[in-house]
């Protein structure tokens, strides 16, 4: 059976999801409209004091997203989760099954690039919904890869 790696994800072709393979300039636009979302909430809770302090990045498609956040908002980047307060912003790539949310605390701020529709609500902030598998640039699409080599 056929299949391909991305991230920790693993998805078998039999599963019927269209693959989606984002460029690093569709890539840059998402982020950008990403940051620029964060951004605007980021001034509305500031507002009320209770602006984001902290941003974390959960492994491994948050990562690179955190980092972007983290410079765009101009806060720390936390390398665990170990600020218990609803001050943290929990960036991810893509919210696919919930699993990774229901596994922390409620009062977390969660945002991610893009979200499926049957996890709409465990996402706080999302670009865009799909149903679509979406494979990020930094991901390696190991059978593609091997067809090359």
């Amino acid at each position: 059976m056929s299949s391909f790696l991305s991230g920790a994800r693993r998805v078998e072709n039999n599963e019927k999801r269209r693959v989606r393979r984002l460029t690093w300039e569709e890539y840059g636009i998402y982020l950008l409209r990403f940051c620029d979302m964060l951004s605007f909430l980021q001034e509305m809770r500031a507002r009320q004091d209770i602006d984001f302090k902290y941003v974390f990045g959960v492994e491994r498609g948050g990562l690179p997203i955190a980092v972007a956040v983290s410079h765009y908002l101009g806060i720390p980047l936390l390398r665990s989760l170990v600020v218990d307060n609803s001050r943290v912003l929990i960036v991810d790539d893509i919210v696919d099954t919930g699993e990774t949310r229901r596994k922390l605390p409620v009062d977390l701020h969660w945002a991610s690039i893009f979200a499926r529709k049957r996890t709409e609500g465990l996402v706080d902030t999302y670009v865009e919904t799909t149903e679509d598998w979406i494979q990020f640039p930094y991901e390696l699409d190991i059978e593609r890869i091997r067809q090359v080599v």
